[in-house]
């Protein structure tokens, strides 16, 4: 069975479209192979329509392999372009980018073949010819035992990290800024036993909701606590956190720990500090 490479084409599209989805809100095996095909091939593959729509300008063979390579090398250029937008290299916004690339590649090759007389547009074969395997060259041999271990090794290398390595969920953010909102001119000069304010940042990129507490501590004391509300998944919370610094003092370190409720160690290891002095 032989198709024309516009319905081949065609296909691609509706898979594109239909996958995307797919890949962006299930996990595990299913993502994988999804993503695999939405990325490591179907870019290459139309991109490799639009520039030789024409019937022998590349074998099966080539055309497959190629498929993968131009693929690899496409998406690099993506990701540059968009570490370059506010969107940035994430996993949405590379599908999507991908995905658009995919379409417009297509609708090129698309119209490049159909412009052609129908004798010269490209036919895919849809049905193994295992009989023709031994009339093929040591080196079509190798190209095609090489995209299949490619791909294979690919593939289960990607569902390995997937499913057989832990997931770790992204870390949880944290900063401080002053008490105008700023992450500059922190309180320096103060007097001992006054109340010192700054501005603390937290957005749980945790899987469920949390709630955390962050202490100010200082010469091994909590010098003050504040407590978040519970937070949604993405959720931001900035609020105020007040401290005393007891002792007057020149550099004194003041850390600033984030706990998350009903852990005793806290959720960095490094904590964010400044330095104050604290005059009589």
């Amino acid at each position: 069975m032989r198709l024309d490479n516009r319905t081949v084409l065609a296909a691609i599209v509706v898979l594109t479209l239909a996958l995307i989805p797919l890949a962006l809100f299930t996990s595990g095996p299913v993502r994988i192979i999804v993503s695999f095909l939405c990325l490591l091939f179907f870019p290459g593959y139309a991109l490799l329509s639009a520039l030789f729509p024409k019937q022998g300008n590349l074998g099966l063979v080539e055309r497959i392999a190629l498929s993968f390579g131009v693929s690899i090398a496409v998406l690099p250029i993506i990701g540059l372009v968009l570490n370059f937008t506010p969107w940035g290299i994430k996993l949405a916004p590379v599908l999507v980018s991908v995905a658009a690339f995919t379409l417009i590649a297509a609708a090129i090759g698309f119209i490049r073949e159909q412009a052609l007389p129908v004798e010269m547009r490209l036919r895919v074969s849809m049905v193994p010819r295992w009989e023709g395997w031994h009339k093929l060259t040591r080196a079509r041999k190798v190209i095609w035992a090489a995209v299949l271990l490619a791909a294979l090794g690919g593939a289960g290398t990607l569902i390995y990290f997937e499913v057989a390595l832990p997931q770790k969920p992204a870390p949880t953010e944290f900063y401080i800024l002053n008490a105008e909102g700023k992450a500059e001119n922190y309180p320096r000069q103060v007097k001992a036993g006054d109340n010192v304010t700054i501005t603390a940042v937290v957005i749980n990129h945790e899987s469920l909701p949390a709630t955390y507490s962050i202490r100010a501590v200082t010469n091994g004391n909590v010098a003050g606590e504040t407590t978040t509300p519970a937070l949604a998944t993405e959720a931001k919370w900035e609020g105020k956190v007040d401290f005393i610094v007891a002792k007057a003092g020149t550099g004194q370190k003041i850390e600033f720990y984030l706990y998350k409720e009903g852990e005793a160690q806290p959720y960095f290891n490094d904590p964010l500090y400044i330095y104050i002095d604290a005059a009589e």
